[in-house]
């Protein structure tokens, strides 16, 4: 929506519609600054993130927890520090009033988000989470019993 109205409302128009640019690119990147701030808040504190995912689904609390154990020693500090620039950038862009410069910087620290969370969290965990991790623990909590499923035999399973 910020680059649509970047796009389509002309810089001298004082209209409503360039009013609520401005406020969704000053809104944008003042939640990307805090969003950032908390993950480099929660990064020095592994003891609060701990007491937090006991909190969340399972999956939630695993994200949060490949997150801390790994910012400091991956790239994920510098997409975090690449969000929290851009979105100051966005801030003074939008103090100084060129929404095009907010709605470029606001894309770059989109852009930094969407990379930390599908080029290292998601595949993170990913390789965390196999298949043949959870039939151990499936063997562990049947005792080696077998197990069986409504649909028959599941070779997968069995396999490991």
């Amino acid at each position: 929506m910020l680059l649509t109205a970047t796009i389509t409302v002309r810089e001298n128009q004082r209209c409503l519609a360039a009013r609520l640019r401005d406020l969704a690119g000053a809104l944008a990147a003042a939640a990307m600054l805090l969003l950032a701030a908390a993950g480099l808040f929660l990064s020095w504190q592994s003891p609060l993130a701990h007491r937090l995912s006991t909190h969340m689904q399972s999956s939630d609390a695993a994200y949060l927890g490949l997150f801390v154990s790994g910012f400091w020693s991956g790239r994920q500090a510098h997409l975090i520090l690449a969000i929290a620039a851009a979105s100051i950038i966005a801030l003074i862009a939008w103090l100084r009033g060129n929404p095009k410069a907010v709605a470029a910087a606001v894309a770059l620290a989109s852009m930094a988000g969407v990379s930390l969370w599908s080029g290292i969290l998601r595949p993170g965990l990913a390789a965390r989470r196999t298949f043949k991790a959870f039939a151990g623990q499936m063997r562990m909590v049947t005792g080696g019993q077998p197990v069986y499923t409504p649909d028959g035999p599941d070779y997968e399973v069995a396999y490991y």
